[in-house]
Formats: structure tokens, C-alpha cells, sequence
């Protein structure tokens, strides 16, 4: 699983990530997440202690965190920052993974989606996409997203994932935009 805001137990937020896994491990699969060392809430470090790379182990699952940029916080331009920079450690500390049967990628933010499509990729492995919120039709609501090119290049990237994807999953009962999306694109729709 590839997923930049995964708290564990003893972290603030929602641990719904964590439960998933554990609950695979308890059924007898083996977990790797690769994640961030800063909480996605508070914006301070969640371990690895200034390390591109830290491992670690928690109930089964293994946890491999990575050096983020520390700029979760500030404007939207340093969001993205971030969020790419991310992107682009994850893509290699996937690689680096073994023994690897279904790569999970998760968004928003919708780059972590594209550390797991390459990761998919390159091990030749499944891609499940879960799609946690609208992205980038939040941005654009909420008045963020404005320039033209970013929000044609952002649909564009938000398409090809869904496209690729072997699956998709999606938290809310009903989605109508992806529905729409999986509907003109004539892809299967995913629970």
C-alpha cells in the first residue's frame, strides 16, 4: 500500500489503513506499507528522524517511511510540493519492495495513486485504486484548482488512473462522477 497519510495506533487521525491491514495480516498475508515520516494532521515527524528511509514494524505490518518535505501546511503550491516529492520517493522505495502480489494505491492526494500504478508496473502485479474523495473536482470546487492547464492536465491523470487501475474502490455508497467516468470509458465498475 502506498499511502503518504497512514497512521498507525499511536498517531493522531483515522486508522482505518492500519485495521485493513492488520486484519490481512491476521489472515495470514504479509503487508508493506510505504508511508510518510510526518503526521498528515499535525505536520511533525511520525518517526525516521531525518532519514530518506526508515523501516519498521507494527502488529505485522511493515512500515517503510520516508523523508516528506515538511511543507503539508502551508499554501496549496507547497502542498503539491510535497505531495510530488512524496510521489517521487515512494515510486522508488516501492520499487524496492519484494514478493509483492497487489500493489494499493489510495487518493487524494492522487499522486500517491501514481507511486502505485508505476509500483504495479514494475513488479507486474494488480493495481487497486481507492478512491478516498473526488480529486481533482474537490480542488476545483473548493476554488483552489483554477488554472485551466492544471485542471485539464488533473482530469486527464485522474482518468488514466481509473483506466489503468485492475480495480477500484471507492468509500462513499455513490460516487456519480466516477460512475460517469467508468461509464464513458467503458471500464468495469468496482465495489
Amino acid at each position: 500500500m502506498i499511502h503518504q497519510a497512514f497512521v498507525t495506533p499511536n498517531e493522531p487521525g483515522g486508522t482505518r489503513h492500519f485495521e485493513f491491514l492488520r486484519h490481512m495480516v491476521k489472515k495470514g498475508h504479509q503487508a508493506t506499507v510505504v508511508t510518510s515520516n510526518l503526521s498528515y494532521l499535525t505536520g511533525k515527524s511520525a518517526g525516521s528522524s531525518g532519514r530518506l528511509f526508515k523501516e519498521e514494524n507494527q502488529e505485522g505490518i511493515r512500515i517503510i517511511r520516508l523523508y516528506t518535505i515538511p511543507t503539508l501546511h502551508r499554501s496549496f503550491v507547497w502542498r503539491v510540493v510535497s505531495f510530488i516529492g512524496f510521489m517521487l520517493l515512494s515510486t522508488i522505495a516501492a520499487f524496492r519492495v519484494r514478493k509483492i502480489d497487489l500493489v494499493m494505491g489510495t487518493s487524494p492526494p492522487i499522486f500517491q495513486a501514481v507511486s502505485a500504478l508505476l509500483a504495479s508496473l514494475r513488479h507486474r502485479v494488480p493495481f487497486l485504486l481507492e478512491i478516498r474523495d473526488l480529486w481533482p473536482e474537490f480542488a476545483i470546487d473548493m476554488g483552489v484548482l483554477k488554472n485551466r492547464i492544471l485542471i485539464l492536465l488533473s482530469r486527464w491523470l485522474e482518468k488514466d488512473l481509473y483506466r489503468f487501475s485492475d480495480r477500484r474502490r471507492w468509500n462513499q455508497d455513490r460516487l456519480d462522477h466516477l460512475k460517469e467516468l467508468l461509464r464513458k470509458g467503458d471500464y468495469s465498475e468496482d465495489t
